[in-house]
């Protein structure tokens, strides 16, 4: 039961770690609650998650402009999930619009709080979704980046080599390898064996990039249960790592639960 835990005045709004992992714990509690089943009946508890997330929200909306625009990434995807928790509908798109393309806008000047795998993951969903409402600039800026990954290589370094092969899993990539497939299917097979193990050596970043990689690897290059297998070891992992706040612990211990 969880109801104790979702008062908005628990958490440090000075930190959009703990805000973005309150949200988290929010988006966890109310799904596992029911609170998304169409014929979910109120609870107690769901009432304290959706009064949690309209606080969220509402201090989210009014703040934004004082955060770093490092943190922009996480909390934007964020606030759409904890919109619809608290309201019942999608968040507007002109606030989490105007807030994604200040993050893209500030990597096409180079802003170094811009994080290089985070604006690649945002532009190449965008390009994913409709290439040609992308502005060319940004998708030109865009393949030049991932080209060099492709023909210079990737980084070593677990959680960098993560992210980009599973962006690049869910690029176009037909202008820049002559067989994208059979280029995919080899970045899969080369990298995989980062999904083997127990995972208790990695950080929670890698974690995270762990999931995010196999999330792509699914239909294509490994099945159902093969998926449900990692994602279960991994969230386990995840809800044991100190390197993440309470929030966020507690909110991957429910999904681990869920996962069975």
């Amino acid at each position: 039961m969880l109801t104790g835990f979702i008062s908005f005045d628990s958490t440090d709004s000075s930190s959009a770690t703990e805000l973005h992992g309150y949200g988290h714990l929010l988006f966890s509690a109310f799904q596992s609650a029911g609170g998304f089943l169409p014929c979910g009946h109120k609870t107690k508890e769901l009432e304290a998650i959706k009064q949690g997330a309209a606080n969220w929200t509402a201090w989210i909306t009014e703040n934004v402009m004082h955060m770093s625009i490092g943190n922009l990434p996480e909390i934007m995807p964020m606030f759409d999930l904890i919109h619809r928790i608290a309201y019942n509908r999608a968040a507007p798109e002109s606030f989490t619009r105007r807030w994604t393309d200040k993050y893209i806008q500030a990597w096409l000047r180079d802003d170094k709080d811009v994080s290089l795998l985070d604006v690649t993951y945002i532009v190449g969903k965008k390009i994913l979704q409709d290439k040609g409402a992308v502005h060319y600039q940004i998708r030109n800026k865009f393949f030049k980046l991932i080209s060099g990954w492709v023909h210079d290589g990737l980084k070593q370094h677990s959680y960098e080599r993560l992210r980009q092969v599973a962006i690049l899993l869910r690029a176009d990539l037909s202008e820049l390898v002559s067989e994208p497939e059979a280029y995919k299917s080899y970045l899969a097979e080369k990298n995989i064996g980062h999904l083997s193990g127990t995972f208790s050596a990695m950080d929670a970043s890698t974690l995270k990039a762990c999931r995010e990689f196999a999330y792509e690897l699914f239909p294509g290059h490994i099945t159902s249960d093969q998926l449900a297998h990692y994602d279960k070891n991994l969230l386990q992992a995840l809800s044991m790592s100190r390197d993440l706040n309470r929030w966020d612990r507690m909110a991957y211990g429910i999904e681990a639960n869920r996962a069975g």
